[in-house]
């Protein structure tokens, strides 16, 4: 086998493991949401899906709904650089209340459903490229010309 593949291999494991021994400093979403109580009042990161808005003066309230948990996103207008619709991503910093049911945003980014979906179609041309490779290896290993 490749040497260069299994030191790959090798850093990916490292990874893993770091990442599941810091999982306390650096949650994913869903770790959040399963311990939300161990982020009250605190600074998080949220991907959340739009469920539903409304406009409430200066502010939007966002229905929205990250790893099964639904809850409101409450982000003053001139935060967002999009109005959100139903089926959008929203990406925010916030101060968490998830125990009353809701997040008070810093900062916030919306992406549209279509720039969501864009993002995995664009990696799926590097997958020909990385399988032809992947082959030219493996044939100059075996002996082909």
């Amino acid at each position: 086998m490749n040497k260069n593949l299994v030191l790959l291999l090798c850093i990916l494991i490292a990874l893993s493991i770091y990442s599941a021994a810091n999982i306390e400093k650096h949650p994913n979403d869903a770790y959040i949401i399963k311990n939300y109580n161990k982020y009250e009042e605190k600074q998080i990161f949220l991907r959340a899906t739009v469920l539903d808005v409304q406009k409430n003066y200066e502010e939007f309230t966002i229905d929205a709904n990250t790893a099964g948990m639904a809850y409101r996103i409450y982000v003053k207008d001139i935060l967002l650089d999009y109005v959100p619709k139903k089926g959008d991503f929203v990406d925010i910093r916030a101060i968490s209340h998830l125990d009353k049911g809701y997040v008070v945003a810093l900062e916030a980014h919306v992406r549209t459903g279509l720039e969501h979906k864009l993002l995995f179609l664009r990696s799926l041309a590097a997958i020909p490229v990385v399988l032809f490779l992947l082959w030219r290896e493996h044939h100059q290993l075996a002996g082909g010309s």
